[in-house]
């Protein structure tokens, strides 16, 4: 009888899955004819040995409801099946597609933790080479290796990628400096290229910039796969994250660019790395040497972290007020806390000394303003606005410099856009009428948030490759900016142009996207879905090291749109969330046995 119920249930499987191709994909009837079949059959196997009830199941359940209605969400929004021109009838079929797609993902996470539970049990097992025991050698040789993968691709970019607000280095060159971009980023990245640009060689500039951030984040990674090592004895993953960090494209493509996220994400790891360490010292009471090494390692991580990502402080701030809220309930030092507390007072100094001392000039407080400016954009151009709230929002927003684009804030929340709001006592009547917009129109405001948000939640979104259109792949605006900007003096010279044609093939023009299955280790919304999953699978005690990356998720949330450049300290993270959940798993086996 089971059996026939997880039959029928597989033909349901089969049939929403079918249908959202079919429905949203131009495929032919002989290839869904086939794919139903092998769904039809994939899932009664997996149906049949994965779907039952076990521990924790609630738990999976609900990641799978969320996960089911974020695909379905997805594809309707790409659809332009949204909440705004919905029914009862797009609602139940919503409802229902949902419903029988909820198995699928249930099984999903199952075999994922049966792989997690497999390498936990075999990694200790896997050699493939001999490693020393020198904790300094042995990240030299990871470092080295990582930086060996990572040359042919700067080869093939000669002299290195220059494309992410480059303007930084006239701060530096002209001496006036603006709190736009985090202050230490555009020193850092002004004196490298200060240092060729004045000897008239700005691709020696470059070329300094690029290396010195490829051995930082190298080193760093280098760092954290010796933690694993430590942490886990697990040969197998710490095999597997070497060949993530030499090898995927995304980390050898932004470690010669020229953004800020580059460097806090690898900070935001050995952040990480370090709270992880510190809270095990706490925890085991180790000698007082160690945690004071630590503690010194943590405070000055975290404040350097915290200057190069202005919105970073932000984050940190929610997690001082959670971390409050534990000691008052026990679960947290107050010597834990003043040390958490030290890092923001630090950061505040440092911030301030680099602001009064550069006389650096206040940019533009728009900046914040993605979300609501997105909503008003959104409702100001909707069939069912009425004059009377054109107007208004035009009390706000410049009509003539107003410009809507679904999934990116940049032209609605430009000073241009909104060059009424130039203080924060602005922005709070610019919220109060971001408020009753939302109730006169709760959908359409919805809909702007989920098309503003969809990269970070929906797994089969490509709205993140194609973020600054696709009409001129001649300026390398695809999933992975590759393009050196004109204005700097800086010759691009590719010392390995195949290797940059395939680059460009993919990741400019977004080939990448052909490839089945693989194509979704790209996506920044694995990454989310990993974390959230990661997060609930560790114990309480280690949860409450991540919940600064709660924080800085809601950030990326608010913020102007999805890439996957703010989408890389997840990236980072998990792999170490990982080496967490296998440790524990460990830990329990060996209680077990004693």
């Amino acid at each position: 009888m089971r059996s026939i119920y997880l039959f029928l249930l597989s033909i349901a499987g089969s049939f929403v899955i079918t249908y959202l191709v079919s429905a949203y994909q131009n495929v032919s009837a002989s290839f869904l004819g086939i794919f139903s079949i092998i769904i039809l059959a994939g899932l009664f196997y997996l149906y049949k040995i994965v779907l039952v009830r076990k521990t924790h199941w609630k738990r999976y359940f609900t990641l799978s409801v969320l996960l089911s209605v974020s695909t379905v969400g997805g594809i309707y929004l790409d659809a332009n099946t949204v909440l705004e021109n919905s029914g009862i009838m797009q609602a139940g079929k919503f409802v229902i597609l949902c419903i029988f797609l909820t198995p699928a993902f249930y099984c999903l996470l199952r075999v994922i933790l049966k792989t997690i539970a497999w390498i936990a049990a075999n990694g200790e097992r896997v050699k493939v080479f001999k490693m020393p025991s020198n904790g300094l050698l042995y990240c030299l040789i990871i470092t080295a290796v990582i930086l060996l993968c990572w040359t042919p691709v700067w080869l093939a970019y000669y002299p290195g990628l220059w494309n992410y607000d480059p303007g930084q280095v006239w701060q530096v060159i002209n001496h006036e400096y603006y709190t736009k971009h985090p202050l230490i980023h555009t020193i850092f990245m002004g004196m490298c290229f200060e240092f060729g640009y004045v000897r008239g060689n700005s691709n020696l500039g470059v070329a300094i910039y690029d290396w010195a951030q490829m051995v930082l984040m190298s080193s760093i990674f280098a760092y954290s796969v010796l933690f694993l090592k430590r942490r886990t004895e697990n040969h197998l993953l710490c095999l597997l994250m070497v060949i993530f960090y030499a090898l995927f494209p995304v980390h050898s493509i932004l470690t010669i660019s020229s953004t800020k996220d580059v460097l806090f994400s690898a900070l935001v790891l050995l952040d990480t790395v370090l709270a992880i360490q510190y809270s095990d010292c706490v925890r085991y009471k180790s000698n007082g040497k160690q945690r004071t090494r630590l503690s010194i390692g943590l405070l000055i991580t975290t404040t350097v972290m915290l200057l190069f990502r202005n919105n970073a402080s932000y984050a940190f701030a929610g997690f001082l007020c959670i971390a409050l809220i534990f000691i008052l309930l026990r679960k947290v030092s107050w010597r834990t806390f003043a040390l958490l507390l030290a890092c923001m007072i630090l950061y505040f100094g440092c911030n301030t000394a680099l602001v009064v001392g550069l006389h650096a000039k206040k940019s533009s407080i728009t900046e914040a303003l993605s979300v609501p400016a997105q909503q008003f954009g959104r409702i100001y151009y909707s069939e069912e606005t009425d004059e009377e709230t054109k107007e208004l929002i035009e009390e706000y927003c410049n009509s003539q410099n107003m410009s809507y684009d679904p999934h990116l804030a940049d032209y609605m929340k430009s000073s241009k856009s909104l060059d009424r709001i130039h203080t924060w006592k602005d922005v709070i009547p610019f919220f109060k009428t971001s408020m009753q917009l939302f109730a006169r129109y709760p959908a359409i405001s919805t809909d702007s948030f989920l098309y503003l948000t969809e990269g970070w939640w929906y797994l089969g979104d490509t709205s993140c490759a194609v973020i600054y259109g696709d009409e001129n792949p001649g300026d390398r605006l695809g999933y992975l900016e590759t393009s050196v900007l004109n204005g700097f003096g800086i010759t691009h010279e590719s010392k390995l142009p195949s290797l940059e044609a395939l680059y460009e093939r993919a990741f400019t023009y977004n080939d990448y996207q052909k490839i089945p299955l693989l194509s979704q280790i790209f996506a920044p919304a694995l990454y989310i879905w990993l974390f959230v999953f990661f997060y609930s699978e560790m114990k309480r005690t280690h949860r409450f090291l991540f919940i600064f990356h709660w924080f800085l998720l809601f950030t990326v949330l608010m913020g102007p749109c999805c890439l996957v450049r703010y989408a890389y300290p997840f990236i980072l993270v998990v792999p170490i969330m990982l080496g967490v959940i296998i440790s524990e798993r460990k830990q329990m086996e060996t209680f077990s046995l004693v």
